[in-house]
């Protein structure tokens, strides 16, 4: 068996996680048990993408056509099967990704899909759609000392106060070829992504130290244009929670587990602690390590409210 740590929970699974593998752990009770078994197919199921979803009780079965199936029930437990021909290690991402997000929400935490680094003791979240840069970004930041929380999947945690924390997840970047060309880094250790030809994990010499920051502020990525000049400024009420909703990882799967009303409350009360701003980048690679310097001035400057 291997034991992890992440998102502030112990994991127990019968198959290696290579993303998780700087947070391997000696043995010990698990929070969550991934393993091997015959998962309940979804009988048809709701179309999300390309799979097929259904809820029975405390259970999410998935039905993921190019890798295989996974029944996820009550944040506790995953249990997965691969197609026939299916390699096994076509099968992490897919625990560390939708799964994942299937049981952090089933665990009633706010799952964003962003990255997160560490300045001060607090976190600083960088959210946006795929091809958004926030991995690159992260790379840039993390050259430059910051140390990183996680990557593409972040899940916010609430405490009875009302205080808004992150921590670590997964401490690795998934980039593009051209992205560890133009940032110097063809010769890092790297994992091919099952599925890329040219993208690939890259692991993080400066993961942070494992315990709860403060989340500080949330940036939301969008690409710049005629109507949205390149800078920063902060959004406000309705824009606001716009941002971070649009930003909620597999917000479909949220909604089908009943998560809508928790989600909506706990977004509304997230942009009432924490500052919430839109970052209109330039995409292009030529342009990442300035506009990370431009982040970088920004988030030195927020006033932190938590």
């Amino acid at each position: 068996m291997n034991f992890y740590r992440a998102f502030g929970l112990v994991f127990r699974s019968d198959i290696p996680l290579g993303s998780l593998a700087a947070n391997r752990i000696a043995a010990q009770q698990p929070d969550v048990d991934i393993r091997r078994g015959t998962p309940a197919r979804p009988d048809p199921g709701v179309a999300v993408d390309d799979m097929r979803v259904e809820i029975n009780a405390d259970s999410l079965r998935l039905s993921v056509p190019e890798c295989g199936w996974f029944d996820v029930t009550g944040g506790a437990r995953i249990i997965y099967e691969a197609r026939a021909g299916i390699p096994a290690e076509h099968m992490p991402p897919y625990l560390l990704g939708t799964a994942l997000g299937a049981l952090l929400h089933q665990r009633g935490l706010l799952p964003l899909h962003c990255n997160a680094i560490v300045h001060d003791g607090r976190a600083y979240l960088f959210c946006g759609d795929s091809g958004a840069g926030k991995s690159t970004l992260a790379a840039v930041f993390e050259a430059r000392g910051y140390p990183l929380l996680t990557d593409d999947l972040c899940a916010v945690a609430v405490d009875a106060e009302g205080r808004f924390s992150v921590t670590p997840g997964i401490p690795r970047l998934k980039l593009w070829i051209e992205s560890l060309t133009a940032l110097g880094r063809e010769g890092a250790e790297v994992t091919r992504i099952p599925w890329y030809e040219d993208k690939f994990e890259v692991a993080m010499s400066r993961a942070a130290e494992d315990r709860r920051y403060p989340v500080a502020a949330i940036y939301h990525l969008r690409q710049a244009g005629e109507d949205a000049p390149p800078g920063i400024h902060r959004l406000q009420g309705l824009e606001a929670a716009n941002a971070v909703t649009a930003n909620i990882y597999r917000r479909r799967i949220a909604d089908l587990l009943g998560r809508a009303p928790g989600y909506l409350a706990e977004s509304m009360a997230l942009i009432r602690s924490v500052p919430i701003f839109r970052f209109n980048r330039r995409w292009g690679l030529e342009n990442v390590v300035e506009d990370a310097a431009v982040a970088e001035a920004h988030l030195l400057g927020v006033k932190v409210t938590q």
